[in-house]
């Protein structure tokens, strides 16, 4: 099964985790009573993700998507509409006697 993904959506995703790495690489974690270690992962990981959701919505278009082929309902006719039919049909089924 193959997906075809556009180009814009692909750099999108690469320039998210390019920050992310940046991030990651220079950001330091600090637990009290240790020294700072290498790079935080959750701050790398929260930058790409935000970066990914910001130009998702600002640069993807949505609009060229396939559209789906429903069929446009019906208007419903409404109750007093139906009497005023039913009427109309037992009007000229029976001619009344006027005389």
């Amino acid at each position: 099964m193959t997906i075809h993904i556009e180009g814009v959506r692909i750099a999108i995703l690469v320039v998210g985790c390019v920050i992310g790495y940046f991030v990651y690489k220079h950001s330091r974690t600090f637990h009290p009573g240790m020294p700072p270690g290498p790079g935080d992962v959750g701050a790398g990981i929260a930058a790409a993700v935000g970066v990914i959701t910001v130009l998702m919505l600002l640069l993807a278009d949505s609009t060229n998507k396939p559209q789906l082929d429903r069929p446009t309902p019906s208007p419903t006719t409404t109750v007093s509409q139906q009497v005023a039919t039913s009427r109309q049909d037992s009007e000229t089924a029976s001619p009344s006697n006027t005389s």
